[in-house]
């Protein structure tokens, strides 16, 4: 079974099509145009650089506070923020007037996120803004893993895949489909991974397909009347094929983790730290101690391994930090399960593995590792680490 992130086709792939392809479009696959101006909160994420919002948007997401915007993790790998815009209120790909565009401060995957053999677990993320967008009434997020009674309407937007002529279209989509058990899921998708972490929905001949990815499921008039976000476009086998429901995050199980952003300050900058045993870690300093774990201490024997755990924090307190990246220069060190996202913006680690290399002959290996984040004024933190070898 091939299962599929629903991300977007790329820039090339568009430039591809004939002339006149991308006119026109009133579906997505088994949908229908969305009414102009209907989901102002909806969110296109496109990548920063020439051409149009239609040729470089590549997710959707959910405006869900001024400076918040709720997306799939997926649609986060390998991005960072000064590569990525966000932009409010648009519906028509290629008419931005009115548009609010935002550039990205921060962005926060949750911890757990993991792509399993093709399920994504935790598929979810929180983008933080330059600056907020206080002329749009962000959408309301459900509160309970369980929204809804199994067989409910929801329905889902995207500028995604159609599966129709023309493919992919410039005006916002929508679907309507049908919750579904996720029992119903595990059995079609023959995996027990699937839980209250996921909902499931389907109906004949309708989907989210690929493009669509981190945009809404939402429950139409479930905030008092208004819409009610309850999932976030995750993945499928395929799109619109018969008895297989796509799978979506369940917004309503995450709401702890998300409220936990929204409570944080978001004025001012971060400023990160990195420290070894309690103790601090100059940046660029190329000296090396075991009291800050720097130094990895007695000699390490032939292919055998040793680990150091090094502290981050954003003594700033104010906006999440976030980390972008985490590189070694030597490849007898590497970084272990490095989340590349800090989960509150407070606090977080990094873990250094030193291999001692198979030889006969003793020596010292040292390497550089240099930690990327949000901090403006000192992006790179670079340290020194050495360890020594035997035999």
């Amino acid at each position: 079974m091939n299962r599929l992130p629903f991300l977007a086709i790329t820039a090339a792939f568009l430039s591809l099509l004939p002339p006149g392809a991308l006119q026109g479009q009133s579906k997505i696959v088994g949908g229908t145009k969305a009414p102009s101006g209907s989901y102002p909160w909806m969110v296109a994420l496109a990548e920063k650089g020439g051409g149009s919002l239609y040729s470089r948007q590549f997710c959707g997401g959910s405006l869900i506070a001024p400076d918040w915007v709720m997306t799939a993790a997926h649609c986060m790998e390998g991005e960072v923020p000064s590569g990525i815009e966000v932009v409010v209120g648009v519906s028509n790909l290629n008419d931005t007037a009115g548009a609010q565009i935002r550039n990205v401060r921060g962005i926060f995957v949750h911890p757990s996120y993991a792509d399993v053999q093709g399920d994504l677990v935790n598929d979810i993320a929180l983008i933080l803004l330059e600056s907020p967008v206080n002329t749009i009434t962000p959408v309301a997020y459900s509160r309970s893993p369980s929204p809804l009674p199994i067989g409910d309407y929801v329905r889902a937007i995207g500028w995604g895949d159609t599966r129709s002529t023309p493919r992919y279209p410039t005006d916002l989509q929508m679907v309507d489909l049908n919750l579904t058990a996720i029992t119903t899921a595990r059995r079609v998708y023959a995996s027990n991974r699937l839980d209250n972490r996921h909902l499931a929905a389907m109906a004949a001949g309708k989907d989210t397909c690929g493009g669509d990815s981190g945009g809404p499921l939402f429950d139409l008039d479930g905030d008092a009347g208004n819409p009610l976000t309850v999932g976030i476009t995750s993945f499928g086998l395929d799109c619109a094929d018969r008895g297989v429901p796509g799978i979506y995050a369940n917004v309503g199980n995450y709401v702890a983790w998300i409220d936990t952003f929204l409570a944080e300050p978001t004025a001012g900058d971060p400023i990160v730290e990195i420290s070894g045993g309690g103790n601090a870690i100059p940046n660029r300093s190329s000296a090396v101690s075991t009291l800050n774990g720097t130094h990895f201490g007695p000699r390490v024997r032939s292919g055998r391994t040793r680990l150091r755990t090094f502290g981050i924090s954003n003594v700033n307190g104010t906006a999440p930090l976030s980390i972008n990246s985490v590189r070694s220069t030597n490849r007898n060190f590497s970084i272990v399960g490095a989340s590349p996202y800090l989960l509150t913006g407070a606090s977080g680690s990094i873990t250094v593995r030193y291999r001692a290399p198979f030889t006969w002959r003793r020596g010292t290996h040292s390497s550089y590792i240099s930690v990327v984040t949000s901090d403006p004024v000192t992006p790179v933190y670079l340290f020194r680490v050495q360890a020594r070898y035997r035999w």
